[in-house]
């Protein structure tokens, strides 16, 4: 059922954003932001040659806010990050349209083995890559369909599939990056630890 995985995660997000966050502007605009975003995933935006997903164009503006409002401008990292995975966003989606049977894996799992792992790469911290993931993937969306207006008339971008994929993206971006801070702890609780013993006795198993 195309947008069942884009309901779940963010109901997820916006728990975790009402609950778990220390209260502050960020906590205040980011359950406004879920909310919203959740409200207006049926609505539709129709221009003459294209239709696209409310949603998703809040989503492509609110990575565009948070991209200024962080510096990542200013990042030549950043930047070519984006427009490199913008270009092999629209490039898979290109290939998969025009020859299908090279796809043996689904397209929907392709694209987010790749696009997280690159983020996962790219990004130094969790906001880096969320936005560094939303603003490729969006921006891939509007290059793909830059390429095929051209041949296909009625055009629909930003659907219940690219948001399932996208709240995918940014479950397994929040997931790895909480696993990496579990793992950090870890690491200094075990590195404290063993600098306060004894030096006589840690000479010793």
């Amino acid at each position: 059922m195309e947008g069942i995985l884009y309901y779940w995660i963010f109901w997820c997000w916006l728990i975790i954003a009402a609950f778990l966050w220390p209260k502050g502007t960020e906590r205040t605009m980011a359950i406004y932001f879920i909310l919203i975003n959740l409200a207006s995933s049926q609505s539709f935006v129709h221009g003459k040659e294209v239709a696209a997903g409310l949603s998703s164009l809040e989503m492509w503006a609110f990575s565009m806010y948070l991209t200024a409002r962080n510096g990542y401008l200013k990042s030549p990292r950043f930047l070519l990050g984006v427009f490199g995975m913008m270009a092999g966003y629209a490039a898979i989606q290109l290939f998969q349209l025009f020859d299908p049977v090279w796809f043996i894996v689904d397209k929907f799992y392709i694209l987010l083995i790749v696009f997280t792992g690159g983020s996962l790469y790219i990004g130094k911290d969790w906001m880096e890559r969320m936005v560094l993931f939303t603003a490729a993937m969006l921006q891939g969306e509007f290059l793909y369909w830059a390429v095929i207006r051209h041949f296909y008339e009625g055009l629909f971008i930003g659907g219940a599939d690219f948001l399932d994929l996208c709240a995918s993206g940014t479950a397994v971006i929040g997931t790895w990056t909480l696993l990496g801070m579990g793992a950090e702890l870890v690491r200094k609780r075990r590195k404290k630890n063993t600098g306060s013993q004894d030096p006589v006795l840690t000479r010793f198993p």
